[in-house]
């Protein structure tokens, strides 16, 4: 979660635009403020979900942090990178093509 948020101030393009900008379709350009923004989004949750797993992992027992890491984490991180990718790429998903 670190190394997400603390991309958008090392280097030219953020660990998120390294990762994901070479898989986009040609010619779809991101602005550099969103991917700053989806960094800062990913970041937070990591670093939130981190923290969930410390607080369970040493105030629970092991078996609801099993269930906690298999049925709550893995899912949960799905989403929301899922949501990240369909908010970065809204305006290439959602755009109208109009028809003379």
């Amino acid at each position: 979660g670190l190394i997400f948020a603390g991309s958008i101030w090392i280097g030219q393009k953020t660990l998120l635009e390294m990762l994901l900008g070479k898989g986009l379709p040609e010619g779809v350009t991101i602005p550099a403020s969103e991917w700053r923004n989806a960094s800062l989004i990913m970041g937070g949750f990591y670093l939130l979900l981190g923290t969930a797993n410390i607080w369970i992992a040493q105030n629970r027992s092991e078996s609801d942090w099993v269930t906690f890491k298999v049925w709550i984490a893995g899912p949960v991180a799905i989403v929301v990178t899922l949501g990240v990718l369909v908010w970065l790429l809204r305006n290439v998903l959602f755009s109208r093509e109009e028809t003379p």
